[in-house]
This record gives structure tokens, C-alpha cells and sequence, in this order.
């Protein structure tokens, strides 16, 4: 059975001058569904430009939509969130507040059921520290949570004493609930570049269709705008009679799913084996931070580079070194696809190391206070390796407990999703350990003869240990130990000139 605000919205989308095929359907547990089967290309839905809801939309809505452009114009560098998005999260909650709403029928579709509060900054403090205690999203989700607050304040408060507001008689703003849920919609439920001119649009019915991504899955849909600004949905492929319609909000990593959407993928990864999530590691002495992320060597070599030439700079930084130049990115991306063909090397099998590093261009290195020298490749893996046990001991929930949980639908779905991505940034952070444990034998090894080297040889690191913070099965152990060592080759190849 159709749901009733499904078949409200439907007759809204006809009646404005849109299409929706008679298969498409939403069940009462919030479904969409085709009734019968569909062909490949079928047009499913066609939106009008009318019904959606935009930053043209916000505008159009006569004097209390410039008035809020206005206001968000005023504080615009002083917000948190997006000033874009500030605008459309008003606009959807003056809408939803608005019994005559000419969107009425889009924002019965939206969920009234508190799902919202699955964003973590929703959370309590204490749900925070539970369940996200070590990683990044922890004190990101908390500064959403003041940002929400100090944005909201600064609006209220300029758009109360508004000359503009009190001549045309407006509305207060919605309440600050209304205007944080409204702000989740947004960040959940808009599409990027629907609304013309590159910007975000709500498009009704198309964003009932849940998510699906990850390795063997598949789009069900493609949607474009078309030149009238509707945007168009049709099938990807056949879709069989009763089946469920999936889309894909692109190749989002565990915690912006978590942030944004309220949810987490078990696993994460792409067909090629990389994986959508990423690991923010600080590096001390004020050195930056390094975007971490699991994959081949074109996803993972960048970022394990830049973290091995910040730390190989002085401990305090000061002024620029002249005459000390860094490789460029692009002469990196030239390295790794002239390795494109090359196959991966038995790393105990690898020859002495050779030569002085390249020289490097383009990034110099920073002086440091005083006597202070820069590190050597040796002591800056050293720190990378103590940066990234350190990294992972903050995180309070490791081990089988933690896989347990992320399989556990018996316990809360915050707490659920909240160990999914706690695994899978564990992960990443054991991925890149072991990657600096296997070269630092490496090239220890490489200055080892006879006895010596075949010792070394046998006592290459691996992965799976006792001591690794979450378990891993064997096709992951495999897949892992497979990308380190691509990654390590690759290092050895282009710093050492050697393979």
C-alpha cells in the first residue's frame, strides 16, 4: 500500500506539471519501490523547476526572502555552516512553519520521527565521548553542535532588529530547532548543482530514494537538469517488478555519511579496493595535518609522502631554508603512472639502497630555532610510527567488541554506525603503520649483508598481529598486505632509485 504522503506529493508533482510513472511507489516504511518492472532508460520522474526548492526559490519569496539574503549577507564570513546552505535551511524551515505553504506537500514527505538526531551533533557529550572517543569526528561534531548555536544567535538577533523585518511586518525566525533540523535536511537531502547554476536544490520525491554504495553495488538511477531547469530521473539498468530503487550519493567516506546523513557502510570500498574513508593524522610540532586514505598507490602514496617530508623538517619551524627544494605533485603522479605496469616486488627480496634522494622542488623546507636540524628519512618514520600509535590509542573502543558492535542491530543505530566508522579509520591507521613498519625493515634490510639481510628478511612485519586494534579476516588481511607493499615499492623505486 502507497503511502499517503507519497500519494499527496505525486498529484502535487502532476497537478505543478511534472511526471512520476505510474510503477514508482513508496510503502508506509518509507520504500520506493516500482510496482512492475522497468526498462533501462525508463523516465521515472521529471520535477519542475517550480517545485524545487532553491537559493532562486528563497529569493523569489518576495519581501521576507530578500530580507533573508540580506541578513545572512551581513554575518557571512562569521558563520559556521555555509552561508548557501545557512539560506536554504531558513527558507525550508519558514516553509515547514507556513500552513499555506505552496511546498507543504514536499515537506510532509520529509521525516517527522526524529531521525535527524542521528547526526552526531545531536548527540549529548556523553554519547559523544562513548562512541566516538579518538576519532576526528568527535570534536568536529562538537563544534557543529556551538556553530549551529552561535549561527542561529547572530541571525535571530539581525534579523529582529531589522528596520526591513519591522516595515513589512515579518515573521520572527523559526525556532533554533527548527531552523537545526531544517539544517539537517539540508545537509542530508540536497542535490549539488539541480538548483542551476552549480548550486544545491531539495528535489521532492527523488530524495526518498535511499543510499547504496560499495564494492558489487550499483546506481539504480541517473538524474540531470534539463535546460527548462527540471530535473529529470531515469532507470540505470532493468529494475525488476517489487524491487527497491536505490541511488548513490556519491563516494563519501564513513564520516561524512555519519555527519551528514545519520549512517554508516560496513564496507566502505571501491571495486579497485579503495576505500571511501579518510583519517585526518596531526602531526606534531605543529607540522599539519595528513589526509589519510587506503587504496592502491595513486590513493595512498600522496598522503604518506607529504607525512614523511613534514616530519623530515626541524621540530620548530621558523623561517625557509633556500636551496632546498620538494618534488612536485605532478612529477609524483608521473612516477606512479610510469608504475602503472610494474609488477609488485617481494619486499625481503629488494637490493641495497642506492644513491642520494632526488632532489626535490617546490615546497622548502622550514628552518627551525636555533641549533635544530632538520630529521633524517629514519627519524622522521620513527615519529610518523609514534604519531600513528598514539593516534590509535585514543581511540577508547578497539578489538573484537568493537567489530561485534557494528553488527549488532540489538544496540542504538548511533552507536552501531559509530563503531562502523571506528573500524574502518582503525584501519586506515594500521594500514599505514604497518606500511611504515614494512619500510623501515626495508630499508634497514637494505644495508644488512649475508645472515644478517636473511634474518631481517624473516622478520618482515605483518599486518594481522595480536596487537592490531581491530581483527582483520583474511581477504582483508590480503588485500592490505598487497597494497603496503605496492606502496612501499613505489617508495623505494622513486627515493631510492632502486627496485
Amino acid at each position: 500500500m502507497a503511502s499517503p504522503v507519497w500519494t499527496d506529493a505525486v498529484e502535487w508533482i502532476r497537478k505543478s506539471g511534472g511526471l512520476v510513472h505510474d510503477a514508482l511507489t513508496m510503502d508506509t516504511s518509507r520504500n520506493v519501490k516500482v510496482s512492475e518492472s522497468v526498462e533501462t532508460g525508463s523516465l521515472l520522474l521529471r520535477i519542475p523547476s517550480a517545485s524545487l526548492l532553491t537559493l532562486g526559490s528563497a529569493e523569489r519569496a518576495g519581501s521576507q526572502g530578500k530580507h533573508l539574503f540580506a541578513v545572512v549577507a551581513k554575518c557571512k564570513a562569521k558563520l559556521h555552516f555555509p552561508a548557501d546552505d545557512v539560506v536554504l535551511a531558513l527558507f525550508l524551515a519558514m516553509e515547514t512553519a507556513n500552513p499555506v505553504s505552496p511546498y507543504k506537500s514536499y515537506v510532509a514527505t520529509l521525516p517527522h520521527d526524529g531521525s535527524h538526531k542521528r547526526l552526531p551533533r545531536f548527540w549529548s557529550e556523553e554519547e559523544r565521548q562513548n562512541w566516538l572517543a579518538g576519532s576526528p569526528l568527535a570534536e568536529r561534531s562538537r563544534a557543529d553542535q556551538a556553530g549551529v548555536r552561535t549561527d542561529y544567535s547572530m541571525l535571530a538577533e539581525l534579523w529582529k532588529d531589522s528596520s526591513v523585518a519591522k516595515a513589512a511586518s515579518l515573521p520572527p525566525l523559526p525556532s533554533l530547532e527548527g531552523y537545526s533540523e531544517a539544517l539537517a535536511m539540508v545537509s542530508s537531502r540536497a542535490f549539488g548543482g539541480l538548483g542551476g547554476d552549480g548550486l544545491d536544490a531539495l528535489v521532492p520525491l527523488l530524495d526518498l530514494l535511499n543510499h547504496r554504495r560499495g564494492t558489487g553495488e550499483k546506481k539504480d538511477v541517473t538524474y540531470a537538469r534539463t535546460d527548462s531547469g527540471d530535473v529529470e530521473v531515469r532507470a540505470a539498468h532493468a529494475i525488476s517488478k517489487d524491487a527497491v530503487v536505490w541511488e548513490t550519493y556519491g563516494a563519501k567516506g564513513n564520516a561524512q555519511l555519519l555527519s551528514c546523513y545519520g549512517f554508516c557502510l560496513p564496507q566502505n570500498i571501491e571495486p579497485d579496493g579503495s576505500s571511501n574513508d579518510f583519517v585526518d593524522l596531526t602531526l606534531p610540532d605543529d607540522l599539519g595535518t595528513v589526509q589519510l586514505q587506503v587504496g592502491p598507490k595513486a590513493y595512498t602514496y600522496p598522503s604518506f609522502v607529504k607525512a614523511v617530508d613534514l616530519l623530515r623538517q626541524p621540530p620548530k619551524r621558523a623561517q625557509k631554508v633556500p636551496g632546498v627544494k620538494r618534488r612536485r605533485e605532478n612529477e609524483l603522479d608521473a612516477d606512479l603512472d610510469a608504475m602503472d605496469d610494474v609488477a609488485v616486488i617481494d619486499l625481503g627480496d629488494l637490493g641495497e639502497e642506492g644513491g642520494e634522494e632526488e632532489e626535490l622542488e617546490n615546497d622548502p623546507v622550514l628552518e627551525g630555532e636555533g641549533t635544530s636540524e632538520p630529521r633524517s628519512e629514519c627519524e622522521a618514520l620513527e615519529v610518523l610510527k609514534t604519531s600513528l600509535v598514539g593516534a590509535i590509542a585514543r581511540y577508547s573502543q578497539r578489538g573484537p567488541e568493537l567489530v561485534q558492535q557494528a553488527k549488532d542491530n540489538a544496540i542504538p543505530d548511533q552507536q552501531r554506525y559509530s563503531a562502523m566508522l571506528l573500524c574502518s579509520e582503525l584501519r586506515t591507521l594500521e594500514f599505514f603503520l604497518y606500511v611504515t613498519r614494512l619500510l623501515q625493515t626495508r630499508l634497514e634490510g637494505g644495508s644488512s649483508n649475508g645472515k644478517e639481510k636473511q634474518n631481517k628478511k624473516k622478520a618482515r612485519p605483518s599486518i594481522a598481529t595480536p596487537q592490531c586494534s581491530i581483527p582483520l579476516t583474511a581477504d582483508d588481511t590480503t588485500l592490505l598486505d598487497r597494497q603496503a607493499q605496492e606502496l612501499v615499492t613505489a617508495y623505494v623505486m622513486i627515493r631510492h632509485g632502486k627496485r
